[in-house]
C-alpha cells in the first residue's frame, strides 16, 4: 500500500511551489556564477592596466637616468621600431621569441643586433625588437638576468612591444606600448581606465582620440597607419567580432601624442 502510494507521487512530479523553489535556487546560483565572472574579469583588466602602468614607468624612468628613451639609440625623441601588425603576434623577430638561455647574459660589450641587442652608437638603427628590453636590463631597470621574453609577457599570456607608430603625416609619431592579443572586453576597460572614456561611435577623427587605440586592422605596410580603417562601431567591436575576440591595443606612454 505505502509502495504504490509512494509510486503515485513520484508520478505525479513537482508541484508549482516546488518547481518554483528549485528556479529560484538555479538563479541564484546563476547570479553568483556570472557575479563571479564579472569579478575575476574585473580584476583581470585592473591587472592589465596596472602592469601596462608599471612598463610605463619602467621606460620613463629610463628616460629619467639616462637622458633618452631605451631603445631610441640616436636621441631623437622615437623609438624607431614598427610594431608588427597582426594582433596576438608580437613581431617578425625569432630572436625575442625564442627564449635562449644563451639571450640570459648580457656581452660587457654592448651589441647592435641579435638577441642581446642594445645601443652601441647613436648610429645604430633602431629596428631590432630587442633594443628596448636589453636597454632595460643593461640599466638596470629590471632584471638583469631575465630574457626579454620574459619581460615582455603580458597578463593574457601574450606579449607587449614596445616602438613608434605613424600617423597620416611622416611627422606625427608617437612612441607606443603595443598590447597584444587581448579580448575587447579588456580593451575597452583599459581604454576607459587611461582615457576616461570609451570611444564608441563616429568618424575616424573621434575613433582615434586619446592614448589608447586598436592597433590590429591597420593599413598594411611599414610603418602601420594609425588612423585608415579605424571607424569602431559598438566600442572596439567590427563586424564579426564579440567581446571575446582577440585584439591588439597601442598607448601612447609619453608626452608625444598623434593628432586626433
Amino acid at each position: 500500500m505505502k509502495s504504490r502510494s509512494l509510486k503515485r507521487a513520484l508520478q505525479h512530479g513537482f508541484t508549482l511551489v516546488e518547481l518554483s523553489i528549485v528556479l529560484v535556487i538555479a538563479g541564484l546560483i546563476l547570479l553568483s556564477v556570472l557575479k563571479g565572472t564579472d569579478a575575476i574579469n574585473k580584476a583581470k583588466a585592473e591587472r592589465a592596466v596596472a602592469d601596462l602602468r608599471e612598463l610605463q614607468g619602467m621606460l620613463l624612468e629610463f628616460q629619467k637616468r639616462v637622458g633618452r628613451l631605451p631603445g631610441d639609440c640616436n636621441n631623437d625623441g622615437r623609438i624607431g621600431f614598427f610594431p608588427a601588425v597582426a594582433a596576438g603576434s608580437l613581431s617578425g623577430s625569432t630572436t625575442l621569441l625564442d627564449a635562449s638561455e644563451g639571450y640570459r647574459t648580457l656581452p660587457i660589450d654592448a651589441v647592435a643586433t641579435g638577441g642581446t641587442a642594445t645601443c652601441v652608437t647613436s648610429a645604430t638603427v633602431e629596428t631590432a625588437e630587442e633594443l628596448v628590453w636589453n636597454d632595460l636590463r643593461r640599466f638596470n631597470i629590471v632584471d638583469a638576468n631575465r630574457l626579454p621574453r620574459e619581460i615582455a609577457k603580458n597578463v593574457n599570456g601574450s606579449y607587449y612591444s614596445v616602438g613608434m607608430m605613424q600617423g597620416d603625416s611622416p611627422n606625427d609619431v608617437a612612441n607606443v606600448i603595443v598590447v597584444y592579443n587581448i579580448p575587447i572586453w579588456m580593451a575597452e576597460a583599459i581604454d576607459s581606465a587611461i582615457d576616461g572614456t570609451v570611444q564608441y561611435a563616429g568618424n575616424i577623427s573621434n575613433g582615434n582620440a586619446g592614448r589608447i587605440r586598436r592597433w590590429d586592422g591597420n593599413t598594411a605596410g611599414t610603418p602601420p597607419v594609425s588612423t585608415s580603417n579605424k571607424v569602431f562601431k559598438n566600442g572596439y567591436m567590427l563586424t564579426g567580432e564579440t567581446r571575446d575576440s582577440m585584439i591588439a591595443i597601442s598607448f601612447q606612454f609619453d608626452t608625444t601624442k598623434l593628432p586626433n
